[in-house]
């Protein structure tokens, strides 16, 4: 079917763009290839000797498109020269615009997009929708704006959006930290978000791809070559290793399924394409050949690595075992974030939620961060923080409920002991605020007990 007014066929449209749910735009086609270079080479490609083999409608070269047509229509009000820009009501619907525009590389269009949603109703209703959005484009300076209109917001009040899925949880994390800095300057207006320079911190949720290089090698001892072995694993930075097919199917059942990419030696021997580079795969085939007991966790990117690794392999006894290293281990305690993320990862939600509460232990200001958050996403993130708001309110409720201390407690100290001195205790509002911050029995005991101990020991 054709699009409708005024991307209908008249004299001045010159070709015909197709969208995925089949419906029919006839535009001017140098409009396009002003603005993109993409449009541009399918101008080219659309004249000259090869160009009468194209695809045709009513004597135009028709184009077929990936985006809908919902998606094209705001694209094309966007390009063609209208008095006024179109209404922009559809958060997502301006996301879609957003991606096309850049994988087109519109960046006039681009650049006016950004204009558009710094000025439109969007950014105030849904401030949160309006930075997961421009952290996916790399557009920092509506992210910057968006977090600035979240400001009247609180942090806790801060409702869930869909769209946190489609970022790293590293750009969460300039976004918490921006609000939690603000709440502490004199001046959170002029407060701005904070770079960061590892790698996979802005939009994408993706491991950077794998380097292949065209010399192979073979891996040292004991993987090496042997003529005992009837399989090779090539990493992906072509490093072979020889070992036996047949522990490999113990641990991994579903190998044959997972790597189906296969080739053939000259001797004939097998050769699978494994997609982890050799540091990874060596680490995991040494904990299957028990030549060692576990992934050494001191490392922690080796580990999460590793652990994926047998997750994507498919080797569940291998993944559980790796997972009780983590539940025994002191990182569980001495960074719960990194073990977070890593179960997160994995979805090992049993350490995940151990992970949550020793967080706990620590205001939300202190958690500080670290690079493993580019593996899960936004949603993940605020999912933890989330937790923490609940623990939070839950643990005031407890108190509010609990007779005993409201009776007793910092509000009627001065009541309940009037012959002791009790300056500097701290009040039920600020106790309070301590259990928000850190909602665990050990706050209650630090605030208070630990005062009463120092007033005993200078009595």
């Amino acid at each position: 079917m054709n699009a409708s007014s005024p991307y209908t066929p008249s004299l001045a449209a010159d070709i015909v763009l197709r969208t995925s749910d089949d419906v029919d735009f006839y535009v001017i086609e140098p409009l396009l290839c002003f603005v993109s270079p993409v449009f541009m080479d399918m101008h080219t490609l659309n004249h000259g000797p090869a160009a009468e083999e194209n695809e045709k409608k009513d004597g135009r070269p028709l184009i077929r498109l990936e985006e809908d047509s919902e998606t094209l229509r705001l694209l094309l009000d966007t390009i063609y020269p209208y008095e006024k820009d179109p209404p922009l009501t559809d958060v997502s619907l301006f996301w879609k615009v957003g991606k096309a525009s850049q994988k087109y590389i519109m960046d006039v269009i681009e650049k006016k997009l950004q204009l558009w949603i710094i000025s439109s109703e969007l950014i105030t209703t849904s401030p949160l929708r309006i930075f997961a959005i421009a952290i996916d484009l790399r557009w920092e300076g509506v992210a910057m704006e968006a977090a600035r209109r979240t400001l009247q917001t609180p942090l806790e009040k801060l409702d869930h959006v869909e769209e946190l899925r489609s970022i790293p949880a590293s750009g969460f994390y300039r976004f918490l930290e921006y609000r939690l800095r603000c709440d502490t300057s004199s001046s959170p207006r002029t407060e701005t978000l904070m770079t960061l320079h590892e790698s996979g911190a802005g939009g994408s949720t993706e491991r950077p791809a794998q380097v292949f290089h065209l010399q192979r090698d073979t891996d040292a001892a004991p993987f090496n070559s042997s003529k005992d072995s009837d399989l090779i694993l090539r990493s992906s930075d072509s490093v072979d290793f020889f070992v036996f097919k047949s522990l490999i199917q113990i641990v991994a059942p579903e190998f044959d399924e997972v790597f189906p990419s296969r080739s053939k030696t000259d001797d004939g021997k097998i050769v699978i394409h494994i997609t982890q580079e050799s540091k990874v795969l060596h680490q995991l085939l040494s904990i299957i050949y028990h030549y060692i007991d576990e992934a050494e966790i001191s490392d922690f990117q080796l580990y999460i690595s590793v652990a994926e690794a047998a997750h994507d392999c498919k080797m569940a006894t291998i993944e559980k075992r790796l997972r009780r290293l983590a539940l025994n281990s002191p990182l569980l305690v001495k960074e719960p974030l990194k073990v977070y993320v890593l179960a997160t990862a994995l979805r090992w939600e049993d350490v995940a939620k151990l992970a949550a509460l020793n967080t706990l232990s620590l205001p939300l200001q202190e958690m500080t961060y670290v690079e493993e958050l580019s593996r899960i996403t936004g949603e993940d993130l605020y999912r933890l923080v989330n937790f923490r708001f609940r623990c939070g309110k839950a643990a005031c409720e407890l108190l509010a409920a609990d007779a005993g201390f409201v009776q007793f407690g910092p509000s009627n100290w001065r009541q309940a002991w009037p012959n002791q001195s009790i300056n500097g205790l701290p009040t039920m509002e600020v106790l309070k605020e301590k259990i928000k911050a850190c909602p665990r029995g050990s706050t209650l005991e630090t605030a208070v007990m630990g005062h009463l101990l120092l007033k005993w020991q200078k009595s």
